[in-house]
Formats: structure tokens, C-alpha cells, sequence
């Protein structure tokens, strides 16, 4: 009875062991698996990360380019300095290409004050001119026009503001107008 004892303990052991075998097998197969997955997956996230690294080159040329080309539109509507010569060469080019015989707008004087005191906290400041001009109805309104879309990028004109404006009317229909204004021309020396 001894023997049987140990033998049906052996074999119990046996069978216990093959089972703990196949339950280790088994296990071993699904880690196997698990380990081939999360290479493929390792595999794709890499190939993943080379394309958003050439799409982020790809990305920062054109925002480059873009932050760019905003920077010299901005520029052109803030300067960083009062840039006197460039104000001035913008109305005296406006009043050129709108100075005709029949349809006048003609700029007698431009004077310039010094720039207005506005906090050093401030992003902006201004310089405030004093132009006086003989135009016709239409050249006025232009003008005006001109002023009030000035510091859009897309038309990259000085922001400008007019702070006070006088006109004198003309005696005869169809003659010219007097316009004195006091026009506020922005700059950002911290931009």
C-alpha cells in the first residue's frame, strides 16, 4: 500500500506539474504575443513620429514664413520710431496720385508736434501732425477713407486717427474745400 501511496502521490505530481507546464506555456505564448504587439505597435508609433516630425518642418517653414511676412505688415502699420520721413512721404505720394486739375487735393502745409507723453507702460505711442490741404469733395472723403482704414494689414498704412478736423466750405459749388486736421500717426517702440 506504500507503493500504491507513492504512486498515485507521483502521479498526482506528474499530473500537477504537466498542468502547471501548460498553464506556464500558455502564459508564456500570451506574453510572446504581447512582446510582438507592442513592437508592431513601438514600430508604428515610431514611423508616426517621423511623420509628424516632417510635418512639424513642414509647419514651422510656413509659420516662419508667416510670422514673417505679419511682422513686416505690422511693422509698416507700427513702426518702432516716429519715422517722420515715411509719414511724410505717404501723404505727399497720396496727395500726387490725387492731385488733379479738376478733381484737386492739394497739401500746403504739414507740422509736426513733439510725440505725446504716454506712460512707459504703454505698448503704443503717438505723434500728432497738423496737415492743411485744398481738396474737392471727393478727394476729401478719399482721404478720409484713407485714414480710417490706415493700421489694416492688409492695406499696410500707418494707423493713424484724426483728432480734430476743420473745414471750410467753398463759395462757388464744385470749388475746393480748406481742411485743416490734426491727425494722430502711432508707433510702438516696444513691439
Amino acid at each position: 500500500m506504500n507503493d500504491r501511496h507513492q504512486l498515485l502521490v507521483g502521479l498526482f505530481v506528474f499530473i500537477l506539474a504537466i498542468g502547471l507546464g501548460v498553464w506556464q506555456w500558455n502564459e508564456l505564448q500570451g506574453l510572446n504575443e504581447t512582446v510582438v504587439a507592442l513592437q508592431s505597435e513601438a514600430s508604428n508609433l515610431r514611423a508616426f513620429s517621423s511623420n509628424l516630425a516632417e510635418d512639424y518642418k513642414e509647419i514651422k517653414v510656413e509659420v516662419t514664413a508667416s510670422r514673417q511676412e505679419t511682422k513686416q505688415g505690422l511693422s509698416q502699420v507700427l513702426p518702432e520710431s516716429e519715422n517722420l520721413t515715411e509719414l511724410t512721404r505717404l501723404f505727399d505720394d497720396y496727395a500726387v496720385k490725387n492731385n488733379f486739375e479738376s478733381n484737386p487735393f492739394f497739401i500746403s502745409a504739414i507740422q509736426y508736434s513733439t510725440p505725446s507723453s504716454i506712460e512707459e507702460a504703454s505698448l503704443y505711442r503717438s505723434t500728432t501732425l497738423d496737415l492743411s490741404a485744398d481738396s474737392s469733395k471727393r478727394n476729401l472723403s478719399k482721404f478720409l477713407e484713407m485714414i480710417e482704414a490706415s493700421g489694416s494689414l492688409e492695406a499696410g498704412t500707418r494707423l493713424m486717427s484724426v483728432a480734430n478736423l476743420n473745414i471750410s466750405y467753398p463759395k462757388e459749388y464744385g470749388g475746393t474745400y480748406g481742411v485743416r486736421a490734426k491727425i494722430n500717426a502711432y508707433y510702438a517702440p516696444s513691439l
